[in-house]
């Protein structure tokens, strides 16, 4: 699934709660547009439907109260240009934790 939007992303999140196929994981950006991925951010978490879906934030945001927010909310937070091993070594634990019968191979 992708979207352009808080709007789209939480509007997806309602089809795939229709369909009960929801998403393994969720790479958010804080900075989109119409609903940013802060206010995604709280909605997913206070959603009973939607609040086991790991989430990892990916920004281009440089602002400590982003990075501060990410740690308040115990959610994985990685600016863009991050390190990628260090990145896959983070999405390999959580599908490892969430779904421990996926094949996770480099």
């Amino acid at each position: 699934m992708f979207a352009q939007n808080g709007y789209e992303l939480m509007s997806n999140l309602a089809d795939c709660d229709l369909h009960r196929q929801m998403p393994d994981l969720i790479l958010l950006d804080l900075n989109m547009p119409y609903m940013d991925g802060r206010t995604v951010l709280a909605s997913i978490k206070e959603d009973q439907k939607y609040s086991k879906i790991p989430i990892v934030i990916l920004t281009a945001s440089e602002n400590a109260i982003d990075r501060f927010f990410g740690k308040m909310i115990k959610t994985p937070f990685f600016r863009k240009g991050y390190d990628k091993e260090e990145c896959l070594a983070l999405l390999k634990m959580i599908f490892q934790t969430y779904l421990p019968s996926a094949a996770i191979s480099r």
